[in-house]
């Protein structure tokens, strides 16, 4: 369980980035696996910020890791935004993948 700064609330609101919400769900255990299954090589040579460029498979089958890595504390946050509905969406794992991917790219790893 991570202490969160941002809730899913905050996020909608405007409160916080793209970055900064999902951002922090991201540690070292998830960054080491999204490099290994992406590649660093396709996420320092990407030529889309988003990485769009990296086909939208290879993102979705990381789903799985990332809720377990990190879903009870996505589905926390996104229950301050549902009346308390615990859900976690393969969105939120995507963009939570692709955020890892993103910080490796600025440390240039």
């Amino acid at each position: 369980m991570i202490d969160l700064k941002f809730n899913r609330v905050a996020y909608m609101a405007d409160e916080c980035t793209h970055q900064e919400y999902y951002g922090q769900f991201v540690g070292p255990q998830l960054k080491l696996f999204v490099s290994r299954h992406i590649g660093i090589e396709n996420i320092l040579n990407s030529k889309d910020p988003n990485f769009n460029d990296i086909p939208l498979a290879k993102w979705a089958r990381m789903e799985a890791y990332v809720r377990g890595y990190c879903g009870s504390d996505i589905a926390d946050s996104n229950a301050s935004a549902s009346g308390g509905w615990l859900s976690v969406s393969l969105f939120d794992c995507v963009c939570v993948a692709k955020e890892a991917a993103r910080q490796l790219r600025e440390q240039g790893e």
